[in-house]
């Protein structure tokens, strides 16, 4: 698919490139200490090979149906400013994960809400899905917020839940439907950077085993 970008923020997601092992690395590495409080997958030793390995994952979960991570960029500028994605498919019951991180020097600028919002109109009406769920520490209020922001509802309170850096943790979880979106996104205007002119590119409803690994 084409660059996405909100209609009230310079932000945007894409998929990762080939090249984007570095751009990512740097994200991560001036975030290692938050990131690693909440994200399963981030560790002290972090490197550039974990960055590139993750971004050729990335391609190959994409074209399995499996999951969509997409880079979270500044449309301006094409700063690398996280990752959001939308992973966990399940093709039955058309339903599936957001998980979102933002690097440390954009925090608290509505930089992972306008990148909700944008994933949500993929996996809702690109990928004809008809429920997402975020679910999150109970801790970490900054992701709540996140999730309250893009139009989220709350929907209970789970008991050890999770399991980061070895410890279990309470969550809370939200959900979007197509309701929630208010106001609702319109057919999404996808950019191609370096284009002045926009593009609409048709929707894509989920086929029965569509998503599956």
């Amino acid at each position: 698919m084409e660059p996405a970008r909100s209609k009230d923020s310079p932000v945007g997601i894409r998929r990762f490139r080939p090249d984007d092992g570095p751009l990512l690395f740097a994200a991560v590495n001036e975030s290692v200490s938050g990131l690693c409080r909440f994200m399963t997958w981030c560790h002290r030793d972090y490197s550039l090979e974990d960055s590139r390995a993750f971004v050729a994952k990335c391609n190959a979960d994409w074209e399995k149906g499996k999951q969509y991570n997409f880079a979270i960029f500044d449309i301006r500028d094409e700063t690398l400013l996280g990752c959001i994605a939308l992973n966990r498919i399940d093709p039955v019951n058309r339903c599936g994960n957001i998980g979102y991180w933002v690097r440390r020097t954009r925090w608290r600028r509505g930089v992972a809400t306008a990148a909700t919002r944008l994933i949500a109109e993929f996996g809702l009406n690109e990928l004809g899905l008809q429920r997402l769920e975020i679910l999150v520490p109970r801790h970490n209020m900054a992701s709540k917020r996140v999730a309250e922001k893009a139009g989220a509802r709350f929907e209970g309170f789970l008991r050890k839940k999770l399991v980061l850096a070895g410890k279990t943790h309470d969550a809370h979880l939200y959900s979007l439907i197509p309701a929630d979106l208010t106001p609702p996104l319109p057919p999404h205007t996808f950019i191609e950077l370096g284009s002045k002119t926009p593009s609409v590119i048709a929707r894509r409803k989920m086929k029965p085993g569509h998503g599956r690994g």
